[in-house]
């Protein structure tokens, strides 16, 4: 049976609890085809996890534009990176599309963020031959909150969806590492959830809240979910083919 990984870049169990939730429905994939590991400490370092057919990785509250990274942020900036040319496929949420760009040369700022919302998110000539993003419909909403965003790109580095509220919503890095700026894995209750526990952290006005989870209740989560799907789908016909898996992942040191 194949199995697949989730980091979650989590410091509380409850947030990561619920991202695991999340991702598993998305995804589909039951609970012992989904495992997660909680990689919230600055004592967690990259092993060898070859057995895993693909590897997700959570948002998390850092910022690539802060200031001053502490140890957390650091070991997080330095373990990650080196998934960005793994062999094995990754698939990134919000955080990492920053951490990929800023770590490949380009840049991040916050001309483009966006407060807690549905965002349009358009597919690209590019993204419309991506085998996870080209058989997703030309646009649709996804949701998303997050305060940086893209900049300027890095060579390498291939936009595969945009959106007039976020020119980089969806990134491919070679063949098989993606990142979305946007939070493919929840739907309504799990935006509601993550609502709750980021209040005050500059994502929505908490005066806001009631008002914002009921507008994001018309909201077709299904093509959003759609890529995730497609994404493990990917995974499997690689490893049926016997595609070389040399992944490395979050364990604790």
């Amino acid at each position: 049976m194949s199995v697949f990984l989730l980091l979650s870049l989590r410091e509380k169990e409850a947030v990561a609890a619920s991202e695991y939730r999340d991702f598993q429905q998305a995804t589909g994939l039951g609970p012992t085809q989904l495992e997660q590991r909680i990689c919230g400490s600055a004592d967690f370092r990259v092993g060898d996890v070859t057995r895993y057919a693909g590897v997700f990785v959570g948002g998390s509250s850092l910022n690539m534009s802060n200031a001053h990274y502490g140890p957390w942020q650091r070991a997080v900036v330095r373990e990650l990176t080196q998934l960005i040319d793994s062999p094995t496929p990754v698939f990134f949420t919000c955080f990492g599309t920053g951490l990929i760009a800023q770590v490949l040369g380009g840049s991040i700022g916050h001309e483009n963020a966006e407060e807690t919302s549905a965002s349009r998110v358009e597919i690209t000539a590019e993204g419309s031959a991506d085998p996870v993003f080209g058989p997703l419909p030309p646009a649709f909403e996804a949701f998303t909150g997050h305060t940086e965003s893209v900049a300027s790109l890095p060579q390498g580095v291939t936009v595969i969806a945009s959106g007039p509220t976020c020119p980089v919503q969806a990134l491919r890095v070679g063949e098989h590492t993606w990142s979305t700026q946007f939070h493919p894995e929840m739907d309504i209750a799990g935006m509601a959830r993550r609502m709750d526990f980021y209040r005050n952290h500059g994502y929505f006005r908490d005066e806001e809240y009631e008002a914002i989870v009921d507008s994001l209740r018309r909201v077709d989560t299904g093509p959003a979910h759609q890529i995730l799907r497609n994404f493990v789908d990917y995974c499997l016909s690689r490893r049926a083919v016997g595609a070389d898996y040399t992944v490395k992942a979050c364990t604790r040191s």
